[in-house]
């Protein structure tokens, strides 16, 4: 880590004598100005980095700062007495005090701190993976103290704001830190942090004092300091890392994009451009290269939602005319049991969102001492809808507790919430979201026509209004008691946005590989009768000799009437794409 922006100290004694302390040069290179202070956090090799976990490096004494070590969070910066900037720079007129003189530090304008944080490996260039800019404290104004004294002066403390920084807010409750910016943005200016104050600029000499504590029970990020305490209960995994080939675009919810909110992409707070991949794009799974380099008929995709689609039925389709289609890849794809969202039925929404039960799933049974696994344990899911699509099998088990199994006192609910990876909905509760769904697309029928793409369906439901939420999103809200949790008998806030916290986005990537705001396969049915006009009723009416009626289906399919016509702009003189009749059958009075 190089720390810039030091500042530059004034020493007054109270004997008149002063000395000018420029912290910058002294922790950095003398020979060169404004060189970096230089603090190394190395890493065990005997140490997992475990998804969402925090580690913390400590001070060393200040003996020796080339060699300097921060680690096993003993909270202390550089030991007791911090950096003993003093010792050399204090020297010319410590030497002229007496026992009663004392030193009053001060400076003369806010210290700006810049920090970047970069990996290092063996025989590799350093990385840049952190920037940090312009994180701002106070005037330093140390009281007057005895300069035998070697307890800490002043400190320069700064944290990310987490959930605790926005505990009260009326819309993001404990969500806020998520809202304003993206913790992964390696350019993070002062806007993301704040300090033990809860502001910034802070204070800097009210970190003075030995044993300065960073670490606190009511905080998310860093709970607990030092090794005994590195358990799974301890652990915030809040964004997933690609492990296999995704299925759903719901899935690049995880996404970092500059400039955009976390979980843009599924929910109504992404831009318009991130909405329209829903409508511009699919994962089919296929690989760029590699096996099955041809597909026979009746081939198993890898996406379960897509089928290959044959003008032939009957003959096989090489990988490499997929691949040499481009942009035009889905004229070879037909989606499998597709549904429309502008379905007002609730019935049919419910079939939909309660399809998405898993039986005999497996997850980890982890030690929450030690967070290593200790048995594969499995489980019929209720309708489960997974924020951590990939890894929930690994967060699914977490101790259903309150209070620290292994020193009771502190709660240790709040990181609960961003570990369980999955929310899982009674028969009830999946009743009223499909209710509230078709309500919401009744609104949106009313308002003179149904959802013309998926971006749409996405955002804002009444698009003008900032607060308006989508179409799920506010059928979410309209589940009872969907953001509180039970826990040692007593309820509890889930923390907005974490992994608990069901979002429009998490519905979505269960459903969006099978999807769409219009269907290409429509039911028609036809009546027929034969009227004798020669025979009539009693009311002098044509008797009716037989009557008729049938059903078919048919098919919109990616195939032009006419070959010379394109499927993706037919024109307007010709007859458009092929319709297939998939089934017929005769119907009797008591189908209609």
């Amino acid at each position: 880590m190089a720390v810039t922006g030091l500042p530059t100290l004034l020493v007054v004694d109270s004997n008149g004598g002063t000395s000018s302390i420029d912290l910058q040069s002294f922790f950095g290179d003398a020979s060169q100005p404004d060189s970096p202070l230089i603090i190394r956090l190395p890493f065990p090799e005997v140490e997992h980095w475990l998804p969402g976990r925090i580690f913390n490096w400590a001070g060393a004494p200040s003996a020796n700062f080339d060699s300097r070590r921060w680690n096993l969070n003993a909270i202390t910066i550089g030991g007791p007495n911090g950096f003993e900037t003093g010792k050399m720079a204090l020297e010319p007129i410590r030497s002229k005090t007496s026992n009663d003189t004392r030193f009053e530090i001060t400076s003369a304008e806010l210290t700006s701190l810049n920090l970047k944080l970069y990996l290092t490996l063996p025989g590799k260039e350093k990385a840049l993976l952190a920037d940090y800019r312009d994180v701002q404290f106070s005037k330093i104004d140390v009281a007057p103290y005895k300069h035998w004294q070697k307890t800490m002066n002043f400190g320069f403390h700064f944290r990310l704001k987490e959930p605790i920084d926005s505990h009260t807010h009326p819309e993001h409750r404990r969500g806020q830190w998520l809202v304003d910016h993206d913790p992964r943005d390696p350019q993070l200016n002062a806007l993301a942090f704040t300090s033990v104050q809860g502001v910034l600029p802070a204070e800097p000499e009210l970190f003075g004092g030995v044993n300065v504590k960073t670490s606190a029970p009511s905080h998310t990020f860093d709970r607990r300091s030092g090794k005994n305490f590195r358990h799974p209960y301890e652990d915030i995994p809040i964004f997933e890392l690609p492990r296999l080939d995704a299925y759903s675009l719901g899935a690049l919810q995880h996404l970092f994009i500059v400039g955009e909110r976390p979980f843009s992409i599924g929910n109504r707070w992404g831009s318009e451009s991130w909405r329209s991949i829903f409508d511009r794009y699919f994962f089919s799974a296929l690989p760029r290269n590699g096996d099955p380099a041809v597909f026979e008929p009746g081939f198993p995709l890898p996406n379960p939602w897509i089928v290959l689609h044959r003008s032939f039925p009957t003959v096989s389709l090489g990988l490499d005319e997929i691949l040499a289609s481009g942009n035009e890849s889905a004229r070879h794809f037909l989606i499998q049991g597709a549904f429309n969202i502008n379905s007002t039925s609730v019935s049919a929404w419910e079939a939909v969102l309660s399809s998405l039960k898993i039986k005999d799933w497996k997850y980890l049974n982890v030690d929450n001492k030690n967070g290593t696994p200790q048995t594969v344990t499995s489980v019929n899911l209720t309708t489960s809808f997974a924020r951590f699509s990939q890894s929930a099998q690994e967060t699914f088990e977490a101790p259903d507790v309150k209070q620290d199994p292994y020193e009771p006192g502190p709660s240790v609910f709040p990181t609960k919430s961003f570990r369980r990876g999955m929310r899982s909905l009674s028969e009830d509760e999946i009743n009223i979201l499909a209710e509230g769904i078709v309500d919401r697309l009744r609104q949106k029928a009313a308002m003179g026509m149904p959802f013309r793409s998926l971006g749409e369906f996405i955002g804002r439901l009444n698009g003008d209004d900032p607060g308006s939420m989508s179409v799920i999103e506010a059928a979410i809200a309209g589940i009872d008691n969907i953001n509180l949790w039970q826990a040692d008998g007593e309820t509890v806030e889930i923390d907005k946005l974490s992994s608990y916290d069901l979002t429009s986005a998490d519905i979505l990537t269960a459903i969006v590989p099978f999807i769409s705001v219009r269907s290409d396969t429509f039911l028609v049915r036809a009546y027929g009768d034969v009227v004798n006009p020669l025979v009539h009723d009693d009311k002098g009416i044509p008797v009716t000799e037989g009557r008729a009626w049938c059903e078919a289906i048919v098919q919109r399919l990616p195939v032009s009437l006419k070959a010379t016509d394109s499927i993706f702009s037919p024109s307007p003189h010709g007859f458009g794409r092929r319709f297939y009749i998939i089934s017929f059958r005769w119907l009797d009075i008591l189908d209609i």
